[in-house]
C-alpha cells in the first residue's frame, strides 16, 4: 500500500474539517460550527486509531483468507 497516499488522505479530511469551521463562524451562526468541531476532534481521533492498525499489520495479516471469499 501507498503511505503517503493515506496520509495525505488523513490530512486533507482534516483540513475540510477544519475549514467547514473557518466558513460556518464567518457566514452562519456560530453555532453551526460545533458540529465541524465535534468532527475534527472525531477525525483526529480515527485517523490516529486507524494509523495504529495499519502500522501493526503484517504480510499476513494483509493477505485475505481463501476460506472468507
Amino acid at each position: 500500500m501507498n503511505y503517503k497516499r493515506k496520509a495525505m488522505t488523513f490530512i486533507v479530511g482534516v483540513q475540510q474539517t477544519a475549514l467547514s469551521v473557518t466558513l460556518a463562524i464567518t457566514y452562519f451562526d456560530p453555532m453551526s460550527a460545533i458540529p465541524p468541531a465535534i468532527l475534527i476532534v472525531w477525525t483526529t481521533v480515527f485517523g490516529t486509531l486507524i494509523a495504529t492498525v495499519w502500522k501493526n499489520r503484517t504480510k499476513e495479516t494483509k493477505k485475505i483468507p481463501v476460506d472468507i471469499i
